[in-house]
C-alpha cells in the first residue's frame, strides 16, 4: 500500500495503524531535516537529509508482530555516515543492517512487537553531515547526509521475498 499525502498522519491520529506500506520521499521532503525534492537523470525523486545528522520518523505501523522498517537512499556523501550510524525504535537502541534491493541501498531496522498501539518513533543518527565543498566534491555548501527516496514497512516474510528477487545493487 502506498500512503497518500496526509493519510499517514490521519490514520495515526485515528489510531488506524498500517501493516505494510510505502512512504515516498515526496511526502517526506517537507519535514524537518530534509532539503528540497530533486530528481536523478532517470527521474527518480530524492531529497538530501541535513543539516542535522538525525533523521526522525513517526511511523503508523501495526505492532502486533515484528515488522521491518527500510529507509531507502541512493547516495551518501560519506560512507562513514552509514556504516557508523545508530538506530533507535521508540528511543531504544536498535540493531540495523545495510542492504540493496537493486534500485537503492537501505538502512534496515527490525521493529519489535508492542502491546501499545500508537505511532512508532524511528530515529537514524548518522555519524555526521558534511558539505560537498568541504570534501572537494563540488561547490554545494549544504550540510548533507543521505539522498533518501522514501521508506517502506514490511512483514519479515515479505521483506525476505523482495530481497530474493532483487539481489544486486547497481550503485
Amino acid at each position: 500500500m502506498l500512503v497518500g499525502e496526509g493519510e499517514e498522519v490521519t490514520r495515526a491520529r485515528d489510531n488506524l495503524l498500517l501493516d505494510e506500506f510505502q512512504v515516498p520521499v515526496s511526502l517526506l521532503f517537507h519535514k524537518p531535516n530534509f532539503y528540497t525534492l530533486e530528481y536523478t537523470d532517470e527521474g527518480v525523486a530524492y531529497a538530501w537529509t541535513g543539516p542535522s545528522p538525525d533523521l526522525e520518523f513517526q511511523v503508523p505501523v501495526e505492532r502486533d508482530s515484528e515488522k521491518i522498517f527500510r529507509l531507502s537512499f541512493i547516495s551518501a556523501i560519506e560512507e562513514l555516515q552509514v556504516t557508523e550510524a545508530k538506530a533507535f525504535v521508540d528511543n531504544q537502541s536498535a540493531f540495523f543492517r545495510i542492504d540493496c534491493d537493486g534500485k537503492a541501498r537501505g538502512i534496515v531496522i527490525a521493529i519489535p512487537p508492542c502491546k501499545t498501539q500508537c505511532l512508532t518513533e524511528i530515529t537514524v543518527q548518522l555519524k555526521r553531515t558534511v558539505s560537498p565543498s568541504e570534501i572537494g566534491q563540488g561547490v554545494d555548501g549544504r550540510q548533507l547526509g543521505l539522498a533518501v527516496t522514501g521508506y517502506d514497512v514490511f512483514r519479515p516474510r515479505t521483506y525476505v521475498s523482495k530481497m530474493e528477487v532483487n539481489r544486486k545493487c547497481e550503485n
